[in-house]
């Protein structure tokens, strides 16, 4: 596997050459913990609690479950697409180099991730996490995840992109959760609410 550095990924983008860091996690997770697990109903039982040891430890594990694995094949997915569809994927596959991925993953696990790569690329696999997230929660509306994204040149302090990239998720929470935000604009995730998604829409125009 061959390890690219920053201004390889940065190359990688269509349009500007830079790169993307995205930072995801899920909203209200200590709610949902909290009070998302009901006591049962009568008709279940006096004794019957969906709030305990044993079902708390199971959402974690499936959440774990969903950053640790189907986040990695998210990658893949995106990386897949690059190959086809971008010049440099191209050039890749007809050369049979050994670029594996476009993704450096920093961590993914538990109820967050930090990704970094090419910046248009970033953009779409925070698009397919959050439609991914959405199938796998059966599209409950109160579990739901919001993403940050700071775009660089590639020499840009990683450590100071990751404050970015944190800040820029915070204003996705502060806006109202189940959010991204993206050269400085939040919106909802879902692109048919055309109104609230209007001043991202015009602001990703700009930028390609």
């Amino acid at each position: 596997w061959q390890t690219l550095s920053f201004n390889t990924l940065a190359d990688m983008a269509t349009g500007d050459k830079r790169i993307g860091v995205l930072k995801m996690d899920v909203d209200n997770l200590g709610l949902i913990f909290s009070l998302g697990l009901e006591p049962g109903t009568a008709a279940e039982g006096s004794q019957s609690r969906f709030r305990s040891i044993s079902r708390i430890s199971t959402v974690s594990r499936q959440l774990s479950f969903f950053f640790n694995g189907i986040v990695a094949t998210a990658c893949e997915e995106v990386f897949q697409s690059w190959i086809e569809t971008s010049e440099w994927g191209k050039r890749v596959r007809r050369a049979n180099t050994d670029v594996s991925n476009i993704f450096y993953t920093v961590f993914s696990g538990g109820d967050d991730l930090f990704v970094i790569g090419p910046w248009d690329r970033i953009i779409e696999l925070a698009a397919l996490i959050r439609s991914l997230f959405k199938d796998f929660t059966c599209h409950n509306p109160n579990v739901t995840i919001s993403a940050g994204i700071f775009i660089c040149k590639p020499k840009y302090p990683i450590a100071l992109a990751a404050a970015k990239a944190e800040a820029a998720l915070e204003q996705s929470k502060h806006k109202g959760k189940n959010r991204i935000t993206v050269f400085g604009e939040t919106a909802v995730w879902d692109y048919e609410d055309r109104d609230k998604s209007k001043a991202f829409e015009t602001t990703l125009k700009q930028a390609y």
